[in-house]
């Protein structure tokens, strides 16, 4: 058997040394596509973008919530209820979304 049959990974390679004739014949063994794929797919700043893009309000849910604030208008000694719905907090994380359009600029410019 001639040393070009093998596949050798980087440890092998670096054992193999690349003095001699055989050493430009050898094959090496190749990352795979899919453990590129999945560096790509879990990468931060994708599972950020997708983070930002799954958060919307849901249709005919409106969950209320009640925050206890202190009333500032009068003697400041007494907490006044105060009232939001699911939606009004799901709305203002949306506004996130500009990220997109600022990339979206900054990639399709001269800079």
């Amino acid at each position: 058997m001639e040393l070009q049959d093998y596949n050798l990974n980087e440890d092998e390679r670096a054992r193999a040394g690349n003095d001699g004739p055989q050493f430009k014949n050898l094959k090496f063994k190749k990352e795979s596509h899919f453990k590129k794929w999945l560096a790509i797919l879990f990468s931060t700043s994708f599972l950020f973008e997708v983070l930002l893009l799954v958060i919307h309000p849901l249709p005919y849910y409106d969950k209320e919530y009640t925050f206890y604030i202190l009333n500032m208008l009068s003697s400041k000694d007494q907490y006044v209820p105060v009232k939001y719905y699911l939606g009004d907090f799901l709305f203002a994380f949306m506004f996130l979304r500009v990220y997109f359009l600022i990339r979206t600029i900054f990639n399709f410019s001269i800079y």
